[in-house]
């Protein structure tokens, strides 16, 4: 919840970096150590590096596609916002708990 004081918090506030048209990265401007919003990895049993369903933040990689996102315009005036790193999968969601009624809150 924003209130008085949390509108203060620097952990609350975040830029976007443009690297190209559509493309950016998520920077959090909290502390003296800044972070990109990243999508996580794992490493797959064939040793190559796969995307995970889970970000974080880290410290800037400027050949990461992990930390590139696009933001792509919704009728409604929001955005979705899809990780660069792999094309079939990767749209940033809150994770939603289920309800008694099947539904999601």
């Amino acid at each position: 919840t924003i209130t008085t004081g949390t509108s203060k918090w620097r952990s609350m506030k975040w830029t976007l970096e443009r690297i190209v048209p559509g493309v950016y990265r998520i920077r959090c401007v909290w502390g003296p150590r800044t972070g990109y919003l990243t999508r996580k990895a794992y490493q797959a049993s064939n040793g190559s590096w796969q995307p995970s369903d889970q970000v974080e933040v880290t410290t800037l990689n400027e050949g990461w596609l992990s930390q590139m996102w696009s933001l792509i315009p919704q009728s409604d005036g929001g955005y979705r916002v899809h990780s660069a790193w792999n094309p079939n999968s990767g749209f940033l969601t809150r994770e939603a708990g289920s309800m008694s009624n099947g539904g999601y809150n």
